[in-house]
């Protein structure tokens, strides 16, 4: 008989658990660890950060005042110049007094070359202000400070990849999308107020205008996205000003200013070379009516270019005057080309026909260059207003770094008590491990037990002459009767008197499968002595020699008492019953959940596979297996099982992989419970429409055991109290199952559910929560 070695079964559902679960445990430990030291360097990172983002102000607005000095024609913005350079060289020696101390080797990302860069720039700061003061202003000088800022900006950035904290890197995030925001309308305030200095707007300047307003719209739109919604609340009411409304004016006249330009542009072509004078002149000169009618068309085109400038919202009274001084000016031609037609056919010379229509060019050409050359509307207020709302993007910004040096503060604390909460934990791990393995040695000793049980156990052998049809006992066999050797004649007649009445096909099946399969045949079942007593045993079977037609001619084999056994083994199971409850009622543990919701589950289970047509022996196996649907939790960090509100994208991601981790612990055993249980522990959470996770699976794709595991686990769930939440009223878990019925759950489960809830309420009675 082959013996069961239990010694290689154990540790599959017992000792793998247990390393997994101290495994986890101290992960997570270290874990802690290594996020307060990574929360330690990110607070170092922060103040960094926020002293570059104090110089990045101070070199915007210097780069600003620079513009405004460079492009007025007199000394305007030179005070303020010299007391904003003050200003910048404060900030500049506070960043490199802060970087005398700071360790860059503990960054994963490589800046100290970016420094170094940043530094040496700095350093030649005077010789760009030297050009400046002179006015001699060119790309390459307020280049120099853009490349400063963009250096910095780029520095800060890193603030986002230190840390895995999603809500610290949402406020990262805004924070610097706030940073470039400014430094976009830094770079716009010095374009504008060039343009609005020189009364003029080139191509370039208008493409680069349109580029930093569309960039500043989709950075406040992202900004809005991920900004928590204090900080969004503060951006609105700051923009929601006069000064930001005039900056919209400013822009508009901007927008305007191009739209006029285009029109100045045609009206030019439709009077010069080629266009309306020149037609005119040709027609003086030649008297053919093609350019007689070429004048005409272009005079119509020339007065719709005007009405359409006029047209457009905010043109000034001045510049309507100017338009009119156009239009007069050929107007006059137009009113002496009836007199040259006239002319021409009374035979007039091209001299006297000069001398019909003599018109001044000049105020119109002046009017054009005027208009082509000068921003109308204006309240030389830009610089003003722009800088207005520099300043309130630099406020909103200082209040979302002074919150996120707060956050970062809150986490360490936070990490720090975790950290000894965790100690304490390991420590809770150990005991239960301690008590596990006294379990084990139980264990031991029972399979000890068996071994001497079957080492003292006589077996029986026989010896069976198939053609004579009679059969040898021996001593033995007798004795495992409990008869006397000469009390009876053996046969299999008197021995089938011996066999339990309900495994007389069992005896008969294995005799009848040895005969055929040319092998060794085991079969147990159950004897009834004459005293009534009952033993278990097993019997061989095999037949040793065949006839030339392959017909059996002698069957051997053996009985033996394995009534020791099979208690033994009942034991064993009884005690892997308790393993598995006690691993699924630490899973529970962990998310702070009770005992007995693992046994109201496990009994809801039970009833509702045996109401859906499962038979007793495979609702029994459910029923201890169920108990692990949420052992993949002891793998959740504690901040996200154990968060009272609800979880963030990121954190739910993380909450639901659970299920994922519960079946890889239990996927590889060979226990036929614990096989059921992986299914479980991945299927629990997928939803009769597709929509559950983890792999989205639907309808009749989820193993019944999952689907009446979920059914059962969100009835108990919402009729127990949580951490997130208290307990529901029993019409509302109804009412809601009842809603999710075929989309939640399978309809045909919720039916019998429904028709059977006196039943579940039992369950739910017997085993309530202690108080």
């Amino acid at each position: 008989m082959k013996i069961i070695e239990i010694k290689k079964k154990i540790p599959k559902f017992l000792i793998i658990p247990l390393i997994i679960l101290f495994s986890f445990s101290t992960y997570s430990g270290l874990n802690k660890l290594k996020e307060k030291a990574t929360y330690d360097i990110t607070h170092e990172y922060v103040h960094f950060s926020t002293i570059s983002s104090d110089l990045i102000h101070e070199l915007q607005k210097e780069r600003g005042y620079s513009s405004g000095f460079t492009a007025s024609d007199d000394r305007s913005f030179l005070a303020e110049l010299k007391h904003q350079r003050e200003k910048s060289d404060k900030k500049i020696e506070l960043l490199k007094i802060f970087l005398n101390d700071f360790d860059l080797s503990v960054y994963e990302f490589p800046i100290e070359k970016s420094i170094k860069k940043l530094l040496k720039s700095l350093s030649k700061i005077d010789e760009h202000r030297v050009k400046i003061d002179n006015k001699l202003l060119s790309s390459e000088t307020m280049g120099y400070y853009t490349d400063n800022i963009n250096i910095l900006l780029k520095l800060i950035e890193h603030l986002v990849t230190i840390s895995n904290d999603s809500e610290l890197i949402d406020f990262t995030q805004s924070y610097i999308i706030l940073m470039k925001i400014k430094e976009k309308a830094g770079i716009e305030r010095a374009i504008i107020n060039r343009v609005f200095s020189q009364g003029k707007l080139s191509n370039n300047e208008f493409y680069e205008f349109g580029e930093l307003v569309s960039a500043q719209e989709v950075y406040i739109k992202n900004f809005k996205n991920i900004a928590l919604q204090k900080h969004i609340d503060i951006f609105v009411n700051r923009i929601d000003t006069d000064s930001f409304k005039e900056i919209e004016k400013d822009r508009n006249l901007v927008y305007a200013k191009n739209q006029k330009n285009e029109i100045l542009s045609s009206i030019k072509e439709y009077v010069g070379y080629g266009g309306f004078i020149h037609n005119f002149k040709n027609y003086v000169i030649r008297g053919k009516k093609k350019y007689v009618t070429a004048v005409k068309e272009q005079y119509n085109q020339l007065l719709e270019a005007i009405e359409k400038y006029k047209s457009i919202k905010g043109v000034t009274k001045e510049e309507r005057d100017k338009l009119n001084i156009i239009k007069g000016v050929f107007s006059e031609y137009m009113q002496g080309l009836p007199k040259i037609t006239k002319s021409y056919e009374d035979g007039g010379t091209i001299s006297d026909l000069d001398k019909i229509v003599k018109v001044n060019d000049a105020p119109a050409i002046e009017a054009l260059r005027d208009l082509t050359t000068h921003i109308y509307g204006s309240q030389v207020d830009w610089f003003k207003h722009a800088t207005y709302r520099i300043n309130a993007l630099k406020n909103i910004e200082d209040k979302i770094a002074s919150d996120l040096h707060v956050l970062i503060d809150n986490r360490g604390r936070e990490l720090s008590i975790k950290i000894a909460v965790e100690a304490v934990i390991m420590l809770v791990i150990l005991i239960i491990m301690f008590i596990l393995v006294e379990m084990f040695r139980e264990l031991m000793e029972s399979e000890k037990r068996l071994k001497r049980a079957q080492a003292n156990t006589k077996s029986g052998s026989y010896e069976y002459h198939v053609k004579e049809d009679f059969i040898i006992w021996s001593d033995e066999h007798y004795k495992l009767l409990g008869v006397e050797k000469n009390s009876i004649k053996p046969s299999f007649e008197v021995f089938a008197a011996f066999i339990h009445p309900e495994d007389k096909d069992i005896v008969s099946q294995g005799m009848q499968k040895a005969m055929k399969s040319k092998g060794i045949s085991y079969f147990d079942y159950r004897i009834i002595l004459h005293d009534h007593s009952i033993k278990y045993v097993r019997s061989s079977a095999e037949v040793i020699k065949y006839n030339k037609k392959s017909e059996p001619l002698i069957m051997v084999g053996t009985i033996t008492d394995i009534s020791e056994s099979k208690k033994l083994k009942q034991e064993i199971v009884d005690t892997q019953k308790d393993v598995i409850f006690t691993m699924g009622a630490i899973g529970e543990t962990r998310s702070k959940e009770t005992g007995q919701h693992v046994k109201r589950v496990a009994e809801y289970s039970k009833l509702l596979y045996v109401l859906s047509g499962a038979n007793e022996e495979k609702a029994e196996l459910l029923r201890m297996a169920s108990p692990m649907h949420d052992i993949g939790k002891v793998g959740i960090p504690d901040n996200i099982l154990h968060k009272p509100g609800k979880l963030t994208p990121g954190e739910w991601a993380i909450m639901q992989t659970h299920s994922e981790m519960g079946y890889e612990m239990l996927k590889n055993s060979d226990r036929e419970i614990l096989k059921l249980a992986s299914t479980v522990a991945l299927t629990h959470h997928e939803k009769y429409d597709g929509s559950g996770y983890p792999r989205g699976l639907i309808a009749n794709e989820i193993p019944i055991v999952g689907r009446v595991t979920a059914l059962a686990d969100v009835f108990d769930a919402l009729g127990s109290d949580r951490c997130y939440k208290a307990a529901w009223e029993l019409d509302k878990i109804l009412e809601l199952i009842k809603e999710e019925r075929a989309r939640h759950f399978d309809p045909e489960l919720v039916d019998l559910f429904l028709k059977n809830i006196d039943k579940f309420l039992e369950i739910r009675d017997k085993y309530k929560d202690d108080i």
